[in-house]
């Protein structure tokens, strides 16, 4: 981080290991047979991972989504 410049954060400040165990818990609970979508369940909700550029957000989900077996959509506001 650049000590010079007054970031802002957003949400819980969180640690790689940290992210990578909650998007494990969410996505090991969401995609669970038991929680798949049927007509009085719907999809899981999308997640935002908000941080730095360059810091490997998206690489960490998708290798996370990879050692699940889950799909990923990926999109990018920018």
């Amino acid at each position: 981080m650049n000590p010079s410049f007054d970031y802002i954060t957003y949400g819980a400040e969180a640690t790689s290991r940290e992210v990578t165990q909650l998007l494990r818990h969410l996505l090991d609970r969401a995609f669970a047979p038991s929680q798949l979508p049927t007509a009085n369940r719907p999809l899981p909700s999308p997640l935002c991972i908000w941080g730095r550029h360059d810091i490997g957000k998206t690489e960490m989900a998708e290798e996370t989504a990879r050692e699940l077996g889950c799909r990923l959509a990926y999109l990018s506001p920018a």
